[in-house]
Protein backbone atom coordinates (compact mmCIF):
# COMPACT_ATOMS: atom_id res chain seq x y z
CA UNK A 1 0.00 0.00 0.00
CA UNK A 2 1.39 3.74 -0.97
CA UNK A 3 1.52 6.22 1.16
CA UNK A 4 -1.01 8.21 -1.47
CA UNK A 5 -3.41 5.29 -1.02
CA UNK A 6 -3.24 6.03 2.76
CA UNK A 7 -4.06 9.71 2.40
CA UNK A 8 -6.64 8.73 -0.05
CA UNK A 9 -8.27 5.91 2.47
CA UNK A 10 -8.43 9.11 4.99
CA UNK A 11 -10.36 11.44 2.98
CA UNK A 12 -13.38 10.54 4.48
CA UNK A 13 -12.46 11.10 7.68
CA UNK A 14 -11.23 7.17 8.48
CA UNK A 15 -8.28 5.03 8.47
CA UNK A 16 -7.78 1.53 9.35
CA UNK A 17 -4.98 1.05 12.12
CA UNK A 18 -3.32 -1.19 9.05
CA UNK A 19 -3.21 1.97 7.19
CA UNK A 20 -2.00 3.62 10.36
CA UNK A 21 0.53 1.20 11.33
CA UNK A 22 2.07 0.90 7.46
CA UNK A 23 2.28 4.69 7.01
CA UNK A 24 4.41 4.46 10.20
CA UNK A 25 6.40 2.10 9.00
CA UNK A 26 7.08 4.07 5.59
CA UNK A 27 7.86 6.93 7.50
CA UNK A 28 10.71 4.89 9.22
CA UNK A 29 11.51 3.41 6.64
CA UNK A 30 10.13 0.16 6.44
CA UNK A 31 7.82 -2.24 4.69
CA UNK A 32 5.31 -4.16 6.94
CA UNK A 33 5.56 -7.83 5.79
CA UNK A 34 2.06 -8.84 4.11
CA UNK A 35 0.61 -10.81 6.76
CA UNK A 36 0.71 -7.64 9.45
CA UNK A 37 -0.28 -5.28 7.32
CA UNK A 38 -3.87 -7.26 6.86
CA UNK A 39 -3.99 -7.08 10.34
CA UNK A 40 -3.85 -10.56 11.75
CA UNK A 41 -2.45 -9.73 15.23
CA UNK A 42 -1.11 -7.40 17.41
CA UNK A 43 1.07 -6.31 17.54
CA UNK A 44 3.08 -6.27 14.26
CA UNK A 45 6.79 -6.29 13.41
CA UNK A 46 8.74 -6.45 10.48
CA UNK A 47 12.31 -8.12 9.86
CA UNK A 48 15.41 -5.87 10.13
CA UNK A 49 17.54 -6.28 7.41
CA UNK A 50 20.71 -8.03 7.84
CA UNK A 51 20.08 -9.09 11.63
CA UNK A 52 17.78 -12.50 10.86
CA UNK A 53 19.71 -15.67 12.22
CA UNK A 54 22.78 -13.32 12.79
CA UNK A 55 25.45 -15.33 14.47
CA UNK A 56 27.06 -13.22 17.49
CA UNK A 57 30.82 -12.36 16.71
CA UNK A 58 32.92 -12.89 19.22
CA UNK A 59 33.14 -9.50 19.12
CA UNK A 60 29.83 -8.74 20.31
CA UNK A 61 29.81 -11.38 23.13
CA UNK A 62 32.93 -10.07 24.77
CA UNK A 63 30.68 -7.06 25.16
CA UNK A 64 27.58 -8.87 26.18
CA UNK A 65 29.10 -11.54 28.27
CA UNK A 66 28.92 -11.34 31.91
CA UNK A 67 31.23 -12.47 34.71
CA UNK A 68 30.31 -16.08 34.14
CA UNK A 69 31.12 -16.21 30.58
CA UNK A 70 27.04 -16.13 30.06
CA UNK A 71 25.52 -13.66 28.12
CA UNK A 72 23.69 -11.30 30.12
CA UNK A 73 20.20 -11.56 30.96
CA UNK A 74 19.73 -14.22 28.29
CA UNK A 75 19.49 -18.00 29.21
CA UNK A 76 21.17 -20.91 27.58
CA UNK A 77 19.27 -23.39 26.93
CA UNK A 78 22.39 -25.92 25.10
CA UNK A 79 25.50 -27.05 24.85
CA UNK A 80 27.53 -27.28 27.36
CA UNK A 81 30.94 -25.64 27.16
CA UNK A 82 32.87 -21.88 26.72
CA UNK A 83 30.26 -19.64 24.24
CA UNK A 84 33.50 -18.33 22.96
CA UNK A 85 35.13 -21.32 21.71
CA UNK A 86 31.71 -22.24 20.59
CA UNK A 87 31.37 -19.01 18.74
CA UNK A 88 35.24 -19.82 17.65
CA UNK A 89 34.03 -23.37 16.37
CA UNK A 90 30.67 -21.77 14.25
CA UNK A 91 28.82 -22.95 16.69
CA UNK A 92 27.56 -19.92 18.42
CA UNK A 93 24.41 -17.87 19.40
CA UNK A 94 22.03 -17.24 16.90
CA UNK A 95 19.79 -14.20 17.04
CA UNK A 96 17.35 -12.49 15.14
CA UNK A 97 16.33 -8.60 15.21
CA UNK A 98 12.72 -7.63 14.92
CA UNK A 99 10.54 -3.86 15.34
CA UNK A 100 7.56 -3.97 16.59
CA UNK A 101 4.62 -2.07 16.00
CA UNK A 102 1.94 -1.68 18.47
CA UNK A 103 -0.43 1.28 19.36
CA UNK A 104 -1.10 4.13 21.58
CA UNK A 105 -4.72 5.32 21.35
CA UNK A 106 -4.27 8.46 23.71
CA UNK A 107 -4.73 11.86 21.97
CA UNK A 108 -1.36 12.33 22.56
CA UNK A 109 0.01 8.82 21.20
CA UNK A 110 0.47 7.17 17.69
CA UNK A 111 2.39 4.08 16.34
CA UNK A 112 4.82 3.05 19.10
CA UNK A 113 7.94 1.11 17.54
CA UNK A 114 10.08 -1.29 20.08
CA UNK A 115 13.35 -3.32 19.57
CA UNK A 116 13.11 -6.89 19.82
CA UNK A 117 15.62 -9.48 19.88
CA UNK A 118 14.92 -13.31 20.46
CA UNK A 119 17.10 -16.65 19.69
CA UNK A 120 16.51 -20.04 17.72
CA UNK A 121 13.69 -21.88 18.39
CA UNK A 122 13.95 -25.43 18.46
CA UNK A 123 10.35 -25.64 17.06
CA UNK A 124 10.81 -23.66 13.99
CA UNK A 125 10.48 -24.84 11.32
CA UNK A 126 12.46 -22.10 9.37
CA UNK A 127 15.09 -24.00 7.08
CA UNK A 128 18.14 -21.81 8.14
CA UNK A 129 17.19 -22.28 11.95
CA UNK A 130 17.14 -26.34 11.28
CA UNK A 131 20.41 -25.90 10.06
CA UNK A 132 22.00 -23.87 12.51
CA UNK A 133 20.52 -25.95 15.65
CA UNK A 134 23.59 -27.67 16.44
CA UNK A 135 24.49 -23.76 17.30
CA UNK A 136 24.31 -22.17 21.40
CA UNK A 137 20.25 -21.58 22.14
CA UNK A 138 20.07 -18.49 23.80
CA UNK A 139 16.25 -16.75 25.06
CA UNK A 140 15.96 -13.36 26.99
CA UNK A 141 14.82 -13.01 30.42
CA UNK A 142 12.90 -9.78 30.00
CA UNK A 143 12.48 -6.39 28.07
CA UNK A 144 16.00 -5.15 29.35
CA UNK A 145 18.22 -8.41 27.61
CA UNK A 146 16.31 -7.90 24.41
CA UNK A 147 17.09 -4.00 24.10
CA UNK A 148 21.00 -4.77 25.32
CA UNK A 149 21.13 -7.09 22.80
CA UNK A 150 19.65 -5.06 20.01
CA UNK A 151 21.85 -1.97 21.10
CA UNK A 152 24.97 -4.24 20.79
CA UNK A 153 24.33 -6.02 17.41
CA UNK A 154 23.07 -2.92 16.06
CA UNK A 155 26.31 -0.78 17.16
CA UNK A 156 28.73 -3.42 15.35
CA UNK A 157 27.12 -2.79 12.27
CA UNK A 158 27.89 0.26 10.07
CA UNK A 159 24.86 -0.94 7.70
CA UNK A 160 22.16 -0.89 10.30
CA UNK A 161 19.37 1.04 8.96
CA UNK A 162 18.68 4.33 10.39
CA UNK A 163 15.63 3.28 12.43
CA UNK A 164 17.40 0.44 14.12
CA UNK A 165 19.87 3.08 15.33
CA UNK A 166 17.45 5.25 16.71
CA UNK A 167 15.97 2.48 18.57
CA UNK A 168 19.47 1.23 19.94
CA UNK A 169 20.36 4.97 20.93
CA UNK A 170 16.78 5.23 23.00
CA UNK A 171 17.54 2.12 24.86
CA UNK A 172 13.82 1.54 25.05
CA UNK A 173 10.93 2.13 22.40
CA UNK A 174 10.30 5.16 19.89
CA UNK A 175 6.87 6.62 18.86
CA UNK A 176 5.67 8.46 15.48
CA UNK A 177 3.04 10.79 17.02
CA UNK A 178 -0.21 11.47 15.37
CA UNK A 179 1.12 14.64 14.12
CA UNK A 180 3.99 13.12 12.64
CA UNK A 181 1.88 11.14 10.46
CA UNK A 182 -0.98 13.76 9.80
CA UNK A 183 -3.60 12.18 11.73
CA UNK A 184 -3.43 14.73 14.96
CA UNK A 185 -6.29 14.04 17.56
CA UNK A 186 -7.19 10.34 15.55
CA UNK A 187 -9.37 8.14 17.43
CA UNK A 188 -10.59 5.08 17.69
CA UNK A 189 -14.64 4.68 16.36
CA UNK A 190 -14.95 2.64 19.56
CA UNK A 191 -13.04 4.56 22.08
CA UNK A 192 -15.89 7.89 20.77
CA UNK A 193 -18.88 5.69 21.17
CA UNK A 194 -17.80 4.80 24.60
CA UNK A 195 -17.80 8.94 24.97
CA UNK A 196 -20.74 9.10 23.09
CA UNK A 197 -22.94 6.31 25.58
CA UNK A 198 -21.70 7.58 28.39
CA UNK A 199 -22.92 5.47 31.68
CA UNK A 200 -26.22 4.70 29.62
CA UNK A 201 -25.97 0.93 29.59
CA UNK A 202 -29.11 0.58 27.15
CA UNK A 203 -27.52 2.66 24.60
CA UNK A 204 -23.66 0.88 25.02
CA UNK A 205 -25.66 -2.37 24.36
CA UNK A 206 -27.21 -0.98 21.58
CA UNK A 207 -24.10 -0.37 19.85
CA UNK A 208 -22.55 -3.71 20.45
CA UNK A 209 -25.75 -5.12 18.98
CA UNK A 210 -24.36 -3.54 15.66
CA UNK A 211 -28.31 -2.89 14.48
CA UNK A 212 -29.02 0.64 15.41
CA UNK A 213 -25.41 2.53 14.44
CA UNK A 214 -23.58 3.23 11.37
CA UNK A 215 -20.82 3.17 11.61
CA UNK A 216 -21.00 0.49 14.05
CA UNK A 217 -18.58 0.61 17.25
CA UNK A 218 -18.19 -2.73 17.64
CA UNK A 219 -18.37 -4.61 14.39
CA UNK A 220 -18.69 -8.38 14.70
CA UNK A 221 -15.30 -10.30 13.78
CA UNK A 222 -13.44 -7.01 13.46
CA UNK A 223 -9.82 -7.84 13.55
CA UNK A 224 -7.02 -5.67 14.96
CA UNK A 225 -5.95 -3.90 12.13
CA UNK A 226 -9.66 -3.55 10.79
CA UNK A 227 -10.64 -1.44 13.39
CA UNK A 228 -11.30 2.34 12.12
CA UNK A 229 -9.70 5.41 13.87
CA UNK A 230 -11.70 8.51 12.74
CA UNK A 231 -9.86 11.65 12.36
CA UNK A 232 -10.41 14.78 14.34
CA UNK A 233 -12.56 17.32 11.88
CA UNK A 234 -15.49 14.06 11.53
CA UNK A 235 -15.74 13.28 15.42
CA UNK A 236 -18.31 15.80 16.22
CA UNK A 237 -20.29 14.93 12.89
CA UNK A 238 -19.94 11.39 14.30
CA UNK A 239 -21.66 12.25 17.42
CA UNK A 240 -24.85 14.21 15.04
CA UNK A 241 -24.85 11.23 13.27
CA UNK A 242 -25.15 8.65 16.01
CA UNK A 243 -27.50 10.76 18.12
CA UNK A 244 -29.68 11.21 14.93
CA UNK A 245 -29.67 7.33 14.39
CA UNK A 246 -30.71 6.77 18.63
CA UNK A 247 -33.49 9.28 17.86
CA UNK A 248 -34.87 7.42 14.69
CA UNK A 249 -34.79 4.21 16.85
CA UNK A 250 -36.81 5.68 20.21
CA UNK A 251 -38.97 6.61 17.08
CA UNK A 252 -39.99 3.37 16.43
CA UNK A 253 -40.34 1.58 19.54
CA UNK A 254 -43.18 4.18 20.12
CA UNK A 255 -46.59 2.12 20.36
Amino acid sequence: MSESTILARGEDGYITISAVLTKAALRKGLKLEPWASVGLSNPHSVAIRGFENHAITLKEYKELADETGEITGWHRINPEGSIAELIKNGRGPIVTLRIEFAMNFALTGGVILAPIAYGLSSSSTDKAVIKSLNNVHIQPWDNAAKHQMFRVLVDSNGEAPAVAKELAASGSSIIVTWAELGLGGARRIADIFSEFSGTNEAVAALGKSGSVFNPTPYPPNQRFGEQLIILMPWQANLFATWRSQLNEYREKLKL
